[in-house]
């Protein structure tokens, strides 16, 4: 399907036009199986912000910046640009393997790790409101925190806090939030996670390897 057409779709199913819909609010997008893909839903969600002036704070806890780079230029936005030009605050997971908070002897490190991105998150998303009335803050993929000797409940209370941290107006600043979580077939955590996520969202997209079903719940 061609790129530009499907990314029309998915900004029709998620009402990505009555952009106050989203304020406060959570859209959610879960992958099932290891040939589906919801990189796109995210990308199409960063696209429309960018194209209507908002701030995007993007924490990216699974791939490196070149590989959203290639989905932008796919669908028509460079990445590498509005990073540059300070629209989007691009958060880095390999940063935090690179100041060494991922160090596994440490049995705290996934309380570490999701200190350092909260305060990662608090600081650029503060700082985008400076001169953005509304930021976007996409999550990709929090079920990665799994993998990083983080708990279910403490990755659990991670996306709490990124609900939490949406709700706070200050000067009639708006934002929303988009999260992405995976699910392995066989594993009982990660599907504990995309329940949470779900049952978290107002909008919700399911990413099957053969189609995408989105479902409104606004």
């Amino acid at each position: 399907m061609d790129p530009k057409i499907k990314e029309s779709q998915i900004s029709v199913q998620l009402e990505l036009k009555k952009r106050e819909k989203h304020d406060g609010k959570l859209i959610g997008v879960v992958e099932n199986g290891n040939h589906s893909h919801g990189n796109h839903i995210l990308s199409t969600i960063i696209d429309y912000s960018l194209k209507n002036n908002e701030g995007v704070c993007f924490v990216a806890l699974l791939h490196p910046q070149s590989h959203y780079n290639y989905i932008g230029m796919k669908i028509g936005f460079n990445l590498k640009s509005c990073i540059e030009k300070e629209q989007v605050k691009f958060i880095d997971n390999l940063k935090a393997s690179q100041e060494k908070l991922l160090d596994s002897n440490s049995v705290q490190t996934g309380d570490v790790l999701l200190q350092w991105l909260c305060r990662q998150v608090e600081e650029n998303v503060k700082t985008l409101h400076k001169n953005y009335d509304r930021v976007a803050l996409i999550v990709d993929d929090i079920s990665v925190l799994l993998g990083l000797n983080c708990s279910v409940k403490q990755v659990q209370c991670f996306l709490q806090w990124l609900l939490a941290s949406i709700f706070i107006e200050n000067g009639g600043k708006r934002s929303s939030l988009a999260v992405l979580a995976h699910v392995e077939t066989e594993d009982e955590e990660s599907k504990r996670l995309a329940a949470s996520v779900k049952h978290a969202s107002q909008f919700f997209a399911n990413v099957a390897p053969l189609r995408t079903v989105v479902i409104n719940r606004g």
